[in-house]
Formats: structure tokens, sequence, C-alpha cells
């Protein structure tokens, strides 16, 4: 099943002007394949859990576009390289929370292909595996400038 809601708002930063796809795969095998074509129109993932998929992209778009980077959290290469019991933190909300990664795996059909499940769950996001590309360390040493 696939439903596509147009002219929306953005997942990550609630702008509106975008559309939305979520697609109910009949099967786990089916997923990045789904992934897959609907990349090829456009559309850029957001989440996987299980047989769901969340995919958006502005507004009636028929050609490549990039997203803003800060919308992202953070780089994917920062985001593969962290681990459970790294604290993290996140504006997935739309306010900063902080939380601890218990869980991390693998995962091709994620943006940046790895998914974590953190403690606590993170306000809005109906909980389980979320794409480490949400989130960012919580770093004590940092410097003040």
């Amino acid at each position: 099943m696939i439903n596509v809601t147009r002219d929306t708002a953005h997942p990550w930063s609630g702008e509106p002007g975008w559309d939305r796809m979520v697609i109910q795969a009949e099967t786990n095998a089916r997923v990045p394949e789904l992934i897959a074509a609907g990349q090829r129109k456009h559309w850029r993932l957001f989440f996987c859990s299980g047989k769901e998929v969340l995919m958006y992209k502005p507004a009636g778009a028929e050609v490549g576009w990039d997203d803003d980077e800060h919308w992202l959290g953070h780089d994917k290469e920062k985001a593969r390289l962290l681990q459970p019991g790294d604290v993290v933190y996140t504006m997935y909300s739309g306010v900063v929370t902080r939380h601890k990664i218990i869980e991390r795996q693998d995962k091709s059909v994620s943006g940046c292909g790895v998914t974590a499940r953190v403690t606590p769950d993170v306000p809005r996001s109906g909980g389980g595996w979320m794409d480490l590309g949400w989130f960012r360390k919580v770093d004590f040493c940092m410097k003040h400038q």
C-alpha cells in the first residue's frame, strides 16, 4: 500500500511545501526494491522500520534535488561512528532531546546506512529503530569558544 500526501511539511523542519509518501510493503524483502523505485522518482528516504517506509521530496519535484544538510542532523560519516553506550541528542521532535544508544544495526535501507534504538524513545518518533543520521554525539569535552 502506498499513501502520498501532497504539499505537507518537511519531516525535519516542519517547513511547508513538501510531499510525503508512506509505503507499507507486503514483506521485508520488498522494502529495498520499493525504496529504489521511490528514489528513481526523486523521493528521499526519511526512515524505514520493518515493512513501513517514509519518503519525502519537495512538492511536485520531478528532477533531482538537494536537501539542506542541517535538517539531516549531521554528516553520514559521523553518524556511522556512533555506538551503543554513546550519549546523543537530536532535534527530531522540534526541540533538543537527549538519549543513549542501546542497540545499533547496519541497515542498507536507512539514510546513513545505520539504525539504532535509543532510550528514552525520541518524542514523536513512534519509538523503535531510527536512522543514526538524526543524532549528534554529546561531547562533554567540547571547548568553549
